[in-house]
């Protein structure tokens, strides 16, 4: 019923609640064509006359705001802020607008073309279509707003037509923007980089591998590669649900055949595909292409996945250094060039794309708006249906009152939601309790096993409560090594005198939630962790990284928790910019394997891989830990179904580090 909104924030609240739909509030509603004039009518108009209406309705709707700019206007405002508050002199300035790519070139006055042949390929600067093959720094330059009023003041249509310009006032251009000389043009709604990378770059990646280089029968081994994840032990960075900085890499349907997915699942795609080119099965896939291409292709993929990270950061380089920021330039420069040169796209207007463009623009944006999330739509975007579409549904939807009625119905929600709002805080009572850094979770299963030996020497381990929770009942393997380990050299031979552990499936150490259960809802948990040994003589702490198999304590000890672990060996090559392959350990290996010539490469340097199809028939090894020396989780990845390597994916943390460095 209605064609835009024009609102502000409240900006100097924190994000979280600035992106709450009680901390905007509207200044006008824009009104739909539609509700007037007919399709033959609209046709009969010409675009300047579309242009002009428009922008007499923007002077109408912020004429409110440029009041609240002027000299004195604000001044002795009594400013509540919690239970604060106090007489202030208040300043406006017009920071940037939120909003979509249409939106911002409408209100900044450039006309809504895209093409090939456009005069002028973004809003924000003077860069034409002959930019396309510049990917330096320096390749365009952003409008001055005072150069286009004067354009506008004497005239100069031509000259504004050559920009690409609408050729009438803009009333943005009586906005006070501060020290920001390009004014509206680099304050209409900045290019977000997330939204174009992920809706953007991402999209035409995937189009061009899933859809040019590799044929249907390569992309099917593809899907089953990564189809073949989702039957594995699921582990605690599986899902991005469990980690809010991961993509997503559980995809049941295989990732050829999604169609029109949020940016989010791009990013997952992407994650994924990168991760399958890394595997034997999923490398195979691209067997018809040279390996420099394949390698090619998986370097972007990860490339761009540390660029999509480095973007979702909250803090960047010091904003007194230019060194820094320039380094950041050449590195937004750098990974244009090498997108363009290693996967290049042949389709449509290949790479030559505005929002390829656009990521020059991203340090600057940074160093003038701050993170990069401060520009992000999406809440913002969320924000219409609490207040524009919610309070529309309750008008009578005439389009004579419906105007009016809008704006009743909105000055009431205002009402009561403020109301709400207070007398919540006002109920709230503080909570007195901590976060435990250690102990059992309420969904954790519970049970105690037995372990003992009879008056023969055999080793015996019994559910206590087998009806109960004879399902947690763990493997051979591991009840050899709990019994192993629990026994040692005791002389225990009766029943009586059995050694009681007290077993869980769940268990939270260092804020770390752990998981080992064989009949999870959803499939077997075992999760994959780091553990941080003891220092050397030398000071230096090693790291051990394996599969959690079991948790336990001994009921003497309630208070101390271990876990049978299948660890890999402590070398660890790099595989790729983002992962490392691990050899997990087994009975039957080698004393000193790294010696060997059977499993490893010297002069390459790493792992020689099992690339065959063989049934991996050998035992794992298993050791105890202590639980209190997990550090964190590690995302492992099998090479292939029965391999005996694992690919551990560094932490999302890291993801950004590999982009840049200040």
């Amino acid at each position: 019923m209605f064609d835009n909104k024009v609102s502000y924030p409240i900006p100097v609240l924190p994000m979280q609640t600035r992106n709450k739909a009680l901390a905007w509030r509207p200044l006008a509603y824009i009104p739909d064509p539609d509700l007037h004039y007919s399709s033959v009518q609209k046709k009969k108009f010409a675009a300047s006359v579309k242009q002009i209406r428009l922008f007499k309705l923007f002077s109408v709707a912020i004429q409110s705001f440029i009041d609240a700019q002027q000299e004195g206007s604000m001044d002795n405002v009594y400013l509540v802020l919690g239970g604060k508050a106090k007489y202030v002199i208040l300043k406006i300035p017009l920071a940037y607008i939120i909003g979509d790519n249409q939106g911002g070139d409408t209100i900044a006055g450039r006309i809504c073309f895209y093409g090939i042949t456009a005069k002028r390929i973004s809003r924000c600067c003077d860069a034409t279509a002959e930019n396309y093959d510049d990917m330096s720094p320096g390749s365009c330059a952003f409008l001055n707003m005072e150069d286009i009023m004067e354009m506008v003041d004497h005239q100069r249509w031509q000259d504004l037509e050559d920009l690409y310009q609408s050729q009438c006032w803009n009333p943005f251009f009586e906005v006070d923007y501060g020290a920001n000389p390009a004014g509206i043009f680099l304050a209409a709604c900045p290019p977000e980089g997330l939204h174009a990378l992920e809706q953007g770059i991402f999209k035409h990646l995937l189009d061009e591998i899933l859809g040019q280089l590799l044929k249907p029968e390569q992309i099917a081994l593809l899907d089953r590669e990564v189809q073949s994840w989702v039957v594995q032990p699921r582990q605690r960075l599986f899902r991005s649900s469990n980690f809010s900085e991961s993509p997503r890499l559980m995809f049941k349907d295989g990732i050829s055949s999604l169609k029109n997915t949020p940016g989010c699942d791009r990013a997952g795609m992407m994650f994924a595909l990168s991760i399958a080119t890394l595997t034997r099965d999923g490398h195979a896939a691209f067997g018809r292409l040279d390996e420099d291409v394949t390698l090619n292709i998986s370097y972007t993929l990860e490339m761009l996945l540390c660029y999509w990270a480095w973007l979702k950061k909250t803090t960047y380089w010091n904003i007194d250094s230019p060194s820094q920021l320039e380094n950041v330039k050449i590195a937004v420069s750098t990974l244009l060039d090498e997108l363009v040169s290693c996967v290049p796209r042949l389709k449509g207007n290949g790479w030559n794309i505005p929002k390829v463009h656009e990521q020059l623009h991203v340090p600057a944006y940074i160093q003038m708006f701050g993170a990069h999330r401060n520009l992000h739509t999406g809440p913002t975007e969320h924000n219409h249906i609490e207040l524009s579409k919610k309070t529309a549904r309750r008008t009578q939807m005439r389009a004579n009152d419906f105007d009016w009625q809008v704006s009743n119905r909105l000055v009431d929600k205002f009402v009561v939601d403020i109301a709400d709002f207070t007398m919540s805080d006002d109920l709230e009572e503080p909570s007195s309790e901590t976060q435990r850094p250690n102990g059992i979770p309420h969904n954790s299963a519970v049970f105690d096993i037995l372990i003992w030996k009879d008056a023969v020497g055999g080793v015996h381990a019994d559910m206590a409560t087998p009806s109960t929770h004879g399902k947690f009942m763990p493997c051979q393997a591991v009840l050899h090594c709990l019994t192993k380990h629990c026994l040692g050299g005791a002389a225990v031979v009766l029943e009586e005198e059995a050694i009681r552990i007290c077993c869980v499936t769940e268990f939270v150490t260092n804020h770390i939630h752990l998981r080992t259960n064989p009949v999870e809802r959803d499939g077997a948990w075992f999760d994959n962790v780091v553990i941080k040994g003891q220092p050397d003589e030398h000071n230096i702490v090693s790291l051990t990284q394996g599969n959690l198999k079991f948790m336990f304590c001994f009921s003497e000890r309630p208070l101390v928790y271990y876990g049978v672990l299948h660890p890999a060996y402590g070398y660890y090559p790099q595989y790729s910019v983002l992962t490392h392959m691990y050899r997990m350990q087994y009975v039957n290996d080698p004393d000193d394997i790294l010696g060997s010539s059977d499993h490893f490469d010297q002069k390459g340097d790493c792992w020689i891989l099992d690339d065959d199809d063989m049934l991996n028939g050998s035992s794992p090894y298993l050791s105890v830990v202590c639980l209190d020396a997990v550090e964190s989780h590690l995302l492992m990845i099998p090479y292939h179904t029965h391999s005996k390597f694992k690919i551990g994916v560094i932490s999302q943390t890291l993801w950004a580090d590999k982009f840049v460095t200040y």
